[in-house]
């Protein structure tokens, strides 16, 4: 919709990021500002690519490799 209005890609990636970044509220300041960066890769890879499938694919990753951590800090004793 904001490249139809010939919005500039640089100001779509910042606002598509921050909203991503806003949506996980639920982490301190620090981890939302990689958040954001990944905010950017993703629409970076939906440029590029000129496709959803490998930002939604990227995105999957990241939530399994954050399981595969969590799994693993919660299994090693302290």
């Amino acid at each position: 919709a904001l490249r139809a209005l010939n919005v500039p890609l640089w100001i779509i990636a910042l606002i598509t990021s921050v909203a991503f970044a806003v949506l996980h509220t639920q982490y301190d300041p620090f981890f939302m500002l990689a958040i954001f960066a990944t905010g950017v890769a993703l629409v970076w890879a939906r440029i590029h690519f000129d496709s959803v499938v490998p930002s939604i694919a990227m995105h999957v990753m990241n939530n399994v490799l954050a399981l595969i951590a969590v799994y693993l800090m919660a299994s090693t004793p302290a």
